[in-house]
């Protein structure tokens, strides 16, 4: 049975599946990943199915909020460390919305385009073949401002973001996807083509701005 998380977006996802479908899942809206453990239980309690008949663990490594993300591949980690039959996988969220475009019948270059802080997103070029299930290649990760999508937009032949992004009257023709695309849709067909992750190594968050330090940060430093 494989296990799938999603932290890269406000929407904290986690589902389980089995033989290509979804066997349960739970959402909690503009959730913490430290409530994976109670999503996690639920699941199991849904589908009547213990823990131990988890084998393979996978986990989206963003780019979205710098602890949820943090928390979220370090609790994967942690379910496929030391339990040797567990293999422990990751995707890129660009890539994989660039999956749901394709699905979508998108083709050849466009603007990936995912939540960030507010008023700004991350941004991507992924360039994709009609109905193709593989991963794209990703490129030009960037932040950009709400204000800017329209000219985003206009370097390629498609776009797609959240059906719920709050600038998503700015691109009417737009694509749009909702969370469960991302684990349903676009991963679990491409399981088998992700590269294994060693669970003692781990998975690496994908940043595209270095993480913010908080302010007083550097005088808390200083003052040791």
């Amino acid at each position: 049975m494989e296990l799938l998380i999603d932290a890269s977006l406000p929407d904290l996802r986690l589902a389980l599946a089995e033989g290509g479908r979804a066997v349960a899942g739970e959402v909690e809206r503009r959730g913490k990943a430290e409530s994976l453990e109670t999503l996690l239980e639920r699941a199991l309690e849904r589908c009547s199915r213990p823990l131990s008949d988890v084998d393979v663990v996978a986990a989206l490594r963003g780019p979205g909020s710098f602890t949820g993300l943090r928390v979220a591949l370090a609790f994967a980690q942690g379910l496929a460390f030391g339990r040797p039959g567990v293999r422990l996988l990751t995707a890129d969220t660009f890539a994989l919305l660039g999956a749901v475009a394709a699905a979508k019948g998108a083709s050849g270059p466009g603007a990936v385009l995912l939540p960030a802080r507010r008023g700004f997103l991350y941004a991507a070029t992924a360039v994709v073949e009609p109905g193709s299930r593989s991963l794209p290649e990703v490129s030009r990760r960037r932040m950009v401002a709400e204000s800017e999508v329209s000219a985003v937009a206009a370097e390629g032949g498609w776009t797609i973001l959240p059906d719920d992004a709050p600038c998503r009257a700015a691109l009417p023709g737009a694509l749009a996807f909702g969370s469960d695309e991302l684990l349903l849709d676009a991963l679990l067909p491409c399981l088998s083509d992700l590269a294994q992750v060693d669970p003692a190594v781990g998975i690496s968050p994908e940043y595209v701005e270095p993480p913010q330090a908080k302010p007083g940060a550097a005088k808390g430093l200083a003052a040791c």
